[in-house]
């Protein structure tokens, strides 16, 4: 069983070394400085609403991360749940670089723990099942509407698989696959392909399936029987599931986030190993004890930048705000990790607005 203070992380998640661009710099003349120095101001977007018992920390937190370059009379304020503004001057030695700034806070690293939510409590609300099915019913009548296209003129098949297919996998090449066995595909599909559709001939209705609704061609046909192999194209248009809506409902929201990371350090707990030690501050560690004492037998998820990163059970109670993230990590890869979340660590991301 895994330990809560033992995170397993992937280093391609982890790591990202631009993280820790300078977003101003002195005398660099590979890019077209704006003015050196003065006051500055904008506008950031966050993916989510914050909530208010923690809109103080949020502003502390993006406070810290412009003060990491030595920003000067530093003012952030939120103008809305989702916005915040920013202001601060640039001493007047630093050519300030607009673009570098804006993919510096943009790439401030986020840190969550959430708890794994009861399945009594994973239900669709009355909007969301509402939300749901008007989503299918416009994907369906899409469907419809191509459908109609592509009896009328069966030649545009391919073209309009190409623009409006869904399938990842098929809509550059015109929607098709070559060479299908029989129980390769769903059986909805499987159905039409060997059954009495002809080569060269368009299905004339909508086929549901779980990843949709599909607009079905037979291509050709070599064998005989359950052995025969068909080429087919395909045009899809997704459909969304109850399950999918509920999946981003796994995970339930929590106090615990990176904005109570106090420090990062980069360490070799043995010969070849490397990771990356968190220490949280006396909010942070209080919240930690309270929150693996209440959750104790429970799973938690780790999430760095959007990624769950680990789901360990809680075995014990943690009352020295420490974590330890470890993983496939070279010394310079912990060293980079540890220097982007001492430079300031959110709960979500934020962009500039438009």
């Amino acid at each position: 069983m895994k330990r809560i203070l033992m995170v397993v992380a992937f280093l391609a998640v982890l790591v990202l070394a631009s993280g820790c661009t300078n977003p101003f710099v002195k005398n660099k003349e590979t890019q077209v400085p704006t003015v050196a120095g003065g006051h500055k101001s904008f506008v950031f977007e966050i993916a989510r609403p914050v909530r208010e018992e923690l809109r103080e920390k949020f502003l502390e937190t993006v406070s810290r991360r412009l003060n990491f370059y030595s920003y000067e009379m530093i003012q952030v304020q939120f103008i809305e749940s989702n916005k915040i503004a920013l202001e601060f001057d640039v001493p007047k030695n630093v050519i300030f670089l607009e673009d570098d700034f804006v993919n510096y806070m943009g790439d401030t690293a986020t840190f969550e723990i959430r708890i794994k939510e009861d399945p009594e409590n994973l239900v669709l609300t009355a909007e969301e099942k509402t939300a749901l099915d008007q989503y299918n019913l416009t994907a369906l009548e899409t469907a419809k509407t191509i459908l109609a296209q592509v009896l009328e003129n069966p030649d545009s098949f391919s073209a309009l698989a190409k623009e409006k297919s869904e399938d990842p996998g098929s809509k550059d090449n015109g929607g098709a696959y070559t060479g299908v066995t029989k129980g390769q595909f769903v059986a909805e599909y499987d159905n039409v392909i060997f059954g009495d559709l002809a080569v060269g001939a368009i299905y004339p209705e909508i086929v549901e399936t779980s990843f949709g609704f599909h607009i079905i061609k037979k291509d050709g046909e070599t064998g005989e029987g359950d052995g025969r192999s068909i080429d087919t194209s395909h045009i899809l248009i997704m459909k969304e599931s109850a399950e999918e809506v509920l999946a981003s409902k796994q995970w339930k929201e929590t106090d615990l986030v990176g904005m109570y990371i106090q420090t990062a350090e980069a360490f070799q707990p043995e010969e070849g190993v490397y990771a990356v030690g968190l220490s949280l501050d006396a909010t942070g560690t209080e919240i930690l004890k309270n929150f693996t004492e209440v959750n104790m037998n429970k799973q938690m998820a780790i999430f760095i930048d959007g990624i769950g990163i680990a789901t360990p059970m809680i075995d014990r109670i943690i009352e020295n705000g420490k974590i330890i993230i470890t993983g496939n990590f070279t010394e310079t890869g912990a060293t980079n990790l540890a220097t982007r979340l001492n430079s300031g660590v959110l709960n979500m991301p934020i962009r500039v607005a438009k």
